[in-house]
């Protein structure tokens, strides 16, 4: 388990951005990042996406819907345009209206028979219908029908009556009441209309949909005057995941009534899930300019922006969102998330703030925690990483019971969980506090546990050939032994049947075979790395160090040099170059090597090579 002398022996930064490994790999278009420990060894972390990424980029409202005021007054809408239909065409057969004042006495009418006494009582109710005074029309109409059930026009006058109350209560929001109304009309008439959109409203309020298409569906089918209920009906669909009947429904609503805020937001909505961005953006900016207090339009220009990946213009939708609506959780959600997409540590720290806003708005949300600790992951300050730590756990213990979370998500989070913890050891080899391996292949294991992925099991291999390398500078070999062994066992899993995404796994278990003491197998694992990705210099750079432990010089030189080829301001390369040509006996090539170092301003690997050949490079 010796380590290579090839190597830099210093405190590097423990984190490089090294590759982005983009393979044919359907599951896998993953980037890599070279952890370079304090003793110089050097290993790949793969994240399955780029490294960059959040866990959810933004969540929008799943059901996007009206508020109650909002409600109130499509139903007030709704009952308006049926009386004034009812006036202009009756929706029903009618009687000649009879004003209550001109009524014969009591006495007299409890003389008359009993069908005439009903057309005249039915004659009182149409006089109240045609001053919209439903409650004394249902008194008469009821009084008709009881005296003559045969009466049909008392009969659908009282139903017409009975609906129109329920509209009445569905306007101060008492939907209870208002359905015992519809359901009474629809005892005296089948066929009302205004009923069965009664019954839609009062559905819509209970969040019971597939009732309220249906009641919604029937009233339309009944009456196709009544075009107001075009809009919730198209909502419905939207929310639903019928978009293409909603678009039928909203596109009528809104060649009738184009500055209705609502319908043009609606309208927005089902060409946003169309993928229409430039049409859906017209419609929220209609909307917005209609009513500029409705907040929802411009969170959904915000994401209509966002996804047209015009990040600034987004930006500032978004704050109008939820300067509009303070308590509006999926705007300063959406908002983190584009300030992430601008990747510069002020809008990684403007991201943590509208996340830390997300948060205590909806601290039950996995989704914003993930994303919290995304952001202090990218903008990586001294304590951002214990901070990121904190939130990946907050979120898996949600994830877990979140049906927004697949298990595979949930998994992901324990993998950002485990790198995290050991980009703390950045800090921690500052101090004496011990580097938590432990608790990195704690989160790692979790992860394996969810996906069963091969990504999971080379990252879990990572984590334990990490936890050796910490194990030997504290002098505990058996240890570290124990750990390179379930190092490459996890790694072996990893790249099993597979050579399209395997790059980074494998460079893991070469050099877990060389800590090992396997230099063949670790050869072999570095001639696939190569072979897979040939443009990959940091694999080169290792395939050389690893024919350097076996001697074979020339070899070595071989792929330092073509290292050089592909960065020639590659200076750990230039270095090993030098040091192979030197072993090799080839003193030009390692003067060459030295000279290119000094070109490149790289003074402390000029001086390690002249040391390395007791001062020879220099002669």
């Amino acid at each position: 388990m010796n380590k290579s002398i090839y190597r830099i022996k210093a405190f590097l930064t423990a984190f490089i951005l090294a590759a982005f490994l983009t393979s044919g790999s359907a599951a896998f278009g993953q980037s890599a990042i070279v952890y370079s420990d304090i003793t110089g060894g050097s290993s790949v972390f793969v994240f399955k996406s780029s490294a960059k990424s959040a866990t959810k980029k933004y969540v929008a409202q799943t059901k996007s819907t009206l508020s109650r005021e909002q409600q109130l007054a499509k139903s007030k809408k709704i009952n308006t345009q049926y009386v004034q239909l009812a006036k202009a065409a009756p929706r029903r057969a009618r009687t000649n209206s009879v004003d209550p004042n001109t009524l014969p006495p009591t006495a007299k009418i409890n003389l008359m028979p009993k069908d005439q006494a009903s057309k005249l009582f039915a004659g009182v109710g149409e006089w109240y219908i045609d001053r919209e005074d439903s409650d004394h029309a249902e008194d008469f109409f009821r009084t008709a029908f009881t005296l003559d059930g045969k009466n049909s026009i008392a009969r659908n006058g009282l139903s017409e009556a009975l609906a129109l109350q329920g509209n009445g209560l569905l306007a101060k929001d008492d939907a209870d009441n208002a359905k015992k109304k519809f359901d009474e009309a629809l005892t005296f008439n089948a066929n009302n209309g205004v009923a069965y959109y009664g019954l839609g409203e009062v559905y819509n309020s209970q969040d019971d949909s597939k009732n309220a298409i249906a009641s919604y569906e029937k009233a339309v089918s009944l009456d196709r005057a009544l075009t107001a209920i075009y809009v919730p009906l198209g909502i419905l669909y939207y929310q639903t995941g019928e978009i293409a009947k909603a678009d039928t429904e909203l596109t009528r609503a809104l060649a009738l009534s184009p500055e209705d805020s609502e319908t043009q937001f609606f309208y927005g909505l089902v060409r946003y899930a169309q993928g229409k961005d430039d049409e859906a953006l017209k419609a929220f900016r209609e909307a917005k300019r209609i009513k500029p207090d409705y907040a929802e339009p411009w969170y959904y220009a915000g994401l209509t922006l966002l996804r047209m990946e015009k990040t600034d213009d987004s930006i500032a939708e978004l704050i109008k969102a939820k300067e509009l609506k303070p308590d509006y959780f999926e705007a300063w959600f959406s908002l983190g998330t584009a300030y992430l997409t601008k990747d510069t540590p002020e809008d990684y720290g403007r991201a943590i703030e509208a996340f830390k806003h997300a948060t205590a708005l909806k601290n039950s949300s996995a989704a914003a925690q993930a994303n919290l600790a995304d952001a202090y992951r990218l903008r990586g300050g001294a304590n951002d990483f214990k901070l990121a730590e904190g939130g990946y756990n907050v979120a898996a213990s949600l994830a877990a019971n979140d049906k927004n979370f697949t298990t595979t998500e949930t998994g992901d989070i324990y993998t950002r969980m485990g790198y995290v913890i050991a980009r703390q050891c950045d800090v921690y080899s500052k101090s004496n506090t011990r580097c938590g391996w432990g608790r990195a292949i704690t989160a790692l294991e979790s992860a394996v546990a969810r996906t069963n992925s091969k990504v999971d099991y080379a990252n879990l291999g990572w984590a334990y050939y990490n936890a050796a390398h910490n194990d030997l500078t504290e002098n505990k070999p058996a240890e570290a032994k124990a750990k390179l062994i379930k190092a490459r066992d996890a790694l072996l899993k990893a790249v099993e049947g597979n050579t399209t995404f395997a790059q980074g796994p494998l460079l893991n278990l070469a050099i877990t075979y060389r800590d090992m003491g396997e230099y063949a197998s670790e050869i072999d694992a570095l001639k696939k790395v190569v072979q897979i990705q040939s443009d990959w210099t940091f694999a080169m750079n290792e395939l050389g160090i690893a024919y350097m432990n076996t001697k074979d010089y020339r070899s070595a030189a071989d792929q330092f040099r073509n290292a050089t080829k592909k960065d020639d301001k590659y200076a750990l390369a230039f270095l090993n170059l030098g040091k192979a040509e030197f072993l090799n006996g080839n003193m030009s090539e390692a003067k060459r090597a030295y000279d290119r170092l000094k070109k490149l301003d790289q003074k402390r690997m000029a001086d390690e090579l002249t040391l390395f050949t007791k001062g020879a490079i220099r002669g």
